[in-house]
């Protein structure tokens, strides 16, 4: 997962400099590296997110391509005409725009988390068909204090603290920054006031008692009169960050040393290595493994059974456990991590083509001479190999059953014609080869895991 340091930057944990356009520049140029071609503006018609709007209307170098997206949730009979007035005054300024409409609301359950993954899903599709890579949202130093806040209520460890991420990857090629992080809601409702703007229009929602995040936001209002305001817990948050980097680094050498992976699909990890080093490093490592083997990379399994697994392992005893879709066992010394036979069935074709990922632990290299499919090997495709002589015609097999049939497969309609990690192929399947994992274990850049979502953790 690709991640910035935990380090202070304009837009990230503390106000540099009050908000502005040059603020508002040099924040996305520290938080993506250079200036945006393109960037996606998500809008609401709040403070907030309307200072966002004008602040990138106004930047001292606008990017070749600056679109405003506005989601109308269809749920309150005037958010339709809100949508519509962002989109009017985003062109009155200049700047393309686009009103999303998500269908679909649940009648009940946790509305806001649905319509919170809604809008991000309708925003990041709406930024790929477009060819912009960049989405900027408006969450402020408020909203990472909020945050914090209420994952300490919940009990949250270092991860969790880390609160809402500067730059997130969205996966699919975008990617989601907040540079105005480092910036107050009453800041930019201020710069707004001394632009003659004072037309913004909140959120009912923002005043309901019934969401947490209301009522994390009055406490907060509360704790300010003790010292404890919005600046303190967002720069916990980057403090948080920092010691995550540290820890994430540790469990990157740990599993570097102790575990290996095999081309099939699976990995060995060393106890005794494993169990010399600190709980909480372990903790990361077996997680960054599970991940691996299992292709499944959102929110980590409860931290209660990640640490259960941990103490066993760390022990001398048999272990028989299944976690985050993986099946972990030994018997002695060493580990075996296997994808779960079931989850691997049933993980759906990929048309195969450099760069595409199957069941997320193989990522495919190379073009293919004709239309093939990448599947898992099965049952029949053992069969297969054993007719051909490629696998032993009678007796067992040189790895667990399990760990063949959930290989990586290419096939021609329901001809095989490939098993990479075998170095076995048909003609026009010679020019394909895959990687596992194909998201190693706390790789960065390219080779990081897209995510979905802030992590939730309760580390």
């Amino acid at each position: 997962m690709t991640r910035p340091s935990g380090s202070r930057l304009p837009g990230a944990d503390g106000a540099d400099a009050p908000p502005s356009p040059e603020t508002l520049s040099a924040a996305l140029r520290s938080l993506l590296g250079t200036a945006p071609e393109g960037l996606a503006l998500a809008v609401s018609g709040g403070s907030d997110s309307r200072a966002l709007m004008e602040m990138a209307a106004r930047l001292p170098v606008r990017p070749a391509r600056l679109l405003v997206l506005t989601v109308d949730h269809g749920v309150r009979p005037e958010a339709a005409a809100e949508a519509a007035t962002v989109a009017a005054r985003a062109q009155a300024l200049g700047v393309a725009a686009q009103v999303l409409r998500w269908e679909g609301a649940p009648a009940d359950g946790n509305f806001q988390a649905a319509a919170r993954a809604a809008r991000y899903r309708l925003m990041a599709e709406a930024c790929r068909a477009a060819g912009i890579a960049v989405l900027a949202t408006a969450h402020t130093r408020d909203d990472q204090a909020e945050t914090v806040l209420a994952r300490l209520a919940r009990g949250a460890g270092v991860d969790g603290l880390c609160g809402i991420s500067p730059v997130l990857d969205a996966g699919a090629g975008v990617r989601i920054v907040r540079p105005l992080l480092g910036a107050g809601r009453q800041e930019l409702r201020d710069w707004l006031r001394g632009e003659g703007i004072a037309d913004w229009v909140d959120d009912p929602s923002n005043e309901a008692r019934r969401f947490d995040r209301v009522r994390h936001r009055r406490l907060l209002a509360l704790l300010a009169e003790e010292g404890l305001d919005a600046g303190a817990l967002a720069g916990l948050a980057g403090r948080m960050r920092d010691a995550r980097d540290a820890l994430d680094s540790a469990a990157s050498s740990l599993a570097g040393t102790a575990a290996r992976f095999d081309p099939l699909g699976f990995a060995v990890l060393d106890r005794e290595i494993y169990a010399a080093a600190p709980a909480e490093v372990r903790r990361r490592a077996l997680l960054g493994l599970l991940r691996a083997v299992s292709g499944r990379t959102g929110h980590p399994p409860r931290f209660d059974r990640l640490g259960r697994l941990d103490r066993l392992l760390a022990g001398t005893g048999c272990v028989r456990a299944t976690l985050n879709g993986a099946v972990v066992r030994t018997d002695g010394r060493e580990v075996l991590m296997l994808r779960e036979g079931r989850g691997a069935m049933t993980a759906s074709p990929v048309a195969v083509s450099g760069g595409a990922v199957w069941d997320g632990r193989f990522r495919l290299e190379g073009d293919a001479a004709a239309p093939l499919s990448a599947s898992a090997l099965g049952v029949e495709g053992i069969a297969i190999l054993r007719s051909q002589g490629v696998l032993p015609k009678k007796g067992g097999l040189p790895v667990p059953h399990a760990v063949f049939a959930a290989t990586l497969a290419l096939w021609r309609g329901g001809t095989l014609a490939g098993v990479p990690a075998l170095g076995w192929a048909a003609a026009d399947a010679r020019g394909i080869s895959a990687r596992f994992p194909a998201f190693p274990p706390f790789a960065q850049g390219k080779d990081a895991q897209p995510v979905v979502a802030d992590p939730l953790s309760l580390w």
